[in-house]
């Protein structure tokens, strides 16, 4: 192989991974209106780093902005706003301004994403050989789905960052286990520091220190590296000081590395010395793995406790997850959209099956050579692969490790041809390109960040109502964390926007107001209970109890994004709404939605389709019969056996009451138009919309709407 080919080879795949993290996503990115970044969370960590530049180094502890009453502690990084801060402060000559800050922000992730293939190259050919790893760095290149989404350009959430900075964390043990001397301690050293800023990034990635304690105790001689490794990122995760929530749960599993990898450490030095057998070995492993894990049990027993009731929260058979029904990367692969084994194509192209038998085989290598570096890689690659089944959140960690298992496997199949390596080789490229790239393209064509209409209401937001805290310099000042237990003290000018939580960023990022949800969840079930709530007195007592005076509100609201804001409220969705089987001429039923009553006297219905007005019957309503169908779980639909009509809501209740033994429902298939009357709400005005439209049930709408409240 020539000298220079690994090189320019890695070049053009770090090019196609750049070209596939921007081309696509640039024209939803880069704007009239300004830089729009691809989702909620990226609006969050924008905000954060804003404000960190305008006292720069100095890092608010506490947002009042973020959500109302009571504001938020400031609890993810600080790594991340830090990369991005100090990036901005260096392009900007210690000085730059809000454009220079934004590019940062959008351009950042993309670089790190076009990285990858570097980093992988250098961990596959330390594993395995050049071959191989010139292969993972393609496919490393072009996996689509969410890994790709996270380091895109624009995407400034942290989840890049996580993603480089636990790879690097591998790759610089994987190269501690295979050097000598002083060498191998310098890069135990630093993947210590990768691993601190990993943590400092998500401290909810207590699983890395994990892992690496777990291929410690198979593999021992990875021990006294582990160990300097860890203790390393305990130091510096303590003194970066994280607020969030996750960080005594961060220090516990460091502190547990550490109990594990230490005494091994110890033990394994004179294992050597003693020249003691490897079932021998493995032995006292399992005996500093259960000492320390009494150890925990006696001293942490309660944060353990807590930390198991956490986890648990979160796998996929619990069924009081609501928040996994409105969060999708919360959700295992098999049941995210699009499902099954689209799923996995959708995550991973066609890595995914040539990973799966490679890591079969990685693991059974890894068993037998008794090599450090590939015991951890293999550990690693299990969690990770296993992980992604429970979470889709974290195909951002196995989209490196299926490219680095493809890359195995595709150099193993170009060597079964020697005669044919080249044409096979072409046909993996293609093949690979064939089922990645466009799918990667269509993902990135999808922006989540604000449409036109959402920039309009928040500009409108932003230059026609109040300032909450009573000065506009208050966004850009530094704000310290109030004392435990004491509530911060707001302005008697401040009150909050009333939205939906995965729109409370934009409203703090752009509108620069107080929302009353966000990202974080904060706020959510509140808001969720106005938007769903029926009785217009209980609605207004809850507005005021928010402390809002503006109710801003799109169309998924009360189209796509309904169910999940009823399941976010605790209220049964089959109340509002249901699916029937509408039979048609010489052919099989439809399933059709049908909205009842409840649907349309919902705040969120009588706001957005309805402007608060009156609404009358008087245009007739239709009645539903239907054949019940089994209650049990999977059952078909209900069938509608006729359909009655009245002249009005009052005549269907009438008759219905004169027939309490039919299966009988009030509904519409038209969510814009009521079947029951409505009345005013005065007590809340239209005072913009995004467009003029005229709502019906087709096409899509696409206006916001901002609504005040009567003083």
């Amino acid at each position: 192989m020539p000298k220079r080919l690994p090189t320019i080879a890695v070049l053009l795949c770090i090019l196609l991974a750049f070209a596939l993290r921007v081309i696509p996503a640039y024209p939803a990115v880069f704007t009239s209106h300004g830089v729009s970044f691809e989702e909620a969370d990226a609006w969050f960590h924008m905000r954060t780093v804003h404000n960190l530049m305008a006292h720069f180094p100095r890092r608010s502890e506490f947002d009042p902005y973020a959500a109302f009453p009571g504001g938020e502690t400031i609890s993810t990084g600080p790594f991340w706003d830090y990369a991005i801060g100090t990036m901005a402060w260096l392009a900007g000559a210690a000085s730059p301004t809000g454009r220079t800050v934004d590019l940062t922000g959008a351009w950042l992730p993309a670089l790190l994403g076009a990285l990858f293939p570097a980093l992988v190259f250098i961990l596959t050919r330390r594993l395995f050989d050049t071959v191989t790893a010139l292969f993972a760095a393609f496919w490393v290149a072009i996996v689509p789905g969410t890994f790709l989404w996270v380091s895109h350009l624009g995407m400034a959430d942290h989840h890049a960052a996580e993603s480089f900075t636990s790879l690097l964390t591998l790759l610089a043990l994987c190269a501690a286990a295979e050097s000598r001397g002083s060498q191998r301690w310098i890069l135990a050293a630093l993947s210590g520091v990768a691993l601190a800023a990993y943590l400092s990034t998500r401290a909810a990635g207590i699983f890395v220190p994990a892992i690496v304690a777990a291929a410690a105790l198979l593999e021992p001689d990875l021990a006294a590296l582990a160990a300097a490794a860890v203790g390393i990122a305990g130091l510096l995760f303590m003194a970066a000081g994280s607020a969030s929530p996750w960080a005594h749960f961060t220090i516990l599993s460091l502190a547990a590395g550490l109990c594990v990898t230490l005494p091994l450490a110890g033990l394994n030095r004179m294992a050597v010395q003693r020249n003691w057998s490897r079932k021998h070995m493995y032995g006292v492993a399992a005996l500093v793995a259960f000492a320390a894990a009494a150890i925990l049990a006696l001293t942490e027993g309660a944060k353990i406790g807590a930390l198991t009731e956490v986890i648990g929260h979160y796998l996929p058979w619990r069924h009081d997850r609501a928040i996994a029904a409105t969060i999708i990367e919360l959700q295992p692969l098999w049941l995210a959209p699009p499902g099954g084994f689209r799923s996995l194509f959708n995550q991973f192209g066609a890595a995914w099956l040539l990973a799966i038998p490679a890591l079969g085989a990685v693991i059974r290598m890894a068993w037998r050579a008794r090599r450090p570096a590939l015991t951890l890689f293999a550990v690693w690659s299990l969690v990770m692969l296993t992980g992604v089944l429970l979470q889709l959140r974290m195909a951002a960690y196995t989209g490196p490790v299926a490219a680095i298992l493809a890359g195995a496997a595709s150099a193993w199949i170009v060597r079964r041809v020697p005669r044919g390596a080249i044409a096979a080789a072409a046909a993996l490229l293609l093949i690979g390109s064939a089922a990645a790239i466009p799918a990667g393209f269509a993902q990135l064509r999808t922006s989540m960040g604000p449409d036109p209409d959402w920039w309009a209401a928040l500009d409108w937001l932003r230059g026609n109502t109040p300032e909450p805290m009573g000065d506009p310099l208050a966004w850009s000042r530094w704000w310290p964390r109030p004392a435990p237990e004491v509530a911060f003290a707001y302005p008697p000018s401040a009150y909050s926007i009333l939205t939906t939580w995965d729109k409370g960023w934009f409203i703090t990022g752009l509108a620069r107001r107080i929302p009353a949800s966000n990202g974080e969840q904060n706020g959510a079930a509140d808001v969720a209970r106005f938007l769903s709530e029926t009785d217009p007195e209980e609605a207004l007592r809850n507005i005021r109890q928010l402390g809002a005076r503006y109710v801003i509100l799109g169309p998924r609201q009360v189209t796509v994004e309904f169910p999940s804001l009823i399941r976010t409220a605790g209220r049964d969705l089959d109340r509002y709404s249901r699916i029937f089987d509408l039979p048609l001429p010489g052919g099989k039923p439809a399933p059709t939605r049908f909205f009842f009553p409840a649907f349309y006297r919902t705040m969120a219905a009588r706001l957005y389709l309805f402007d608060g007005r009156r609404v009358d019957t008087s245009q007739g309503v239709v009645v539903l019969l239907t054949q019940p169908a089994p209650s049990a779980e999977g059952a078909p639909n209900e069938t509608i056996q006729s359909v009655r009509r009245f002249a009005s809501q009052k005549q269907a209740e009438e008759w219905m009451a004169q027939h309490p033994f039919e299966s009988a429902h009030l509904a519409s298939a038209d969510p814009a138009s009521s079947c029951v009357d409505l009345e005013e709400l005065p007590w809340l005005r239209r005072v913009f919309a995004s467009r003029d439209e005229r709502i019906a049930g087709n096409p899509q709408p696409a206006a916001v709407k901002i609504f005040q409240l009567a003083k």
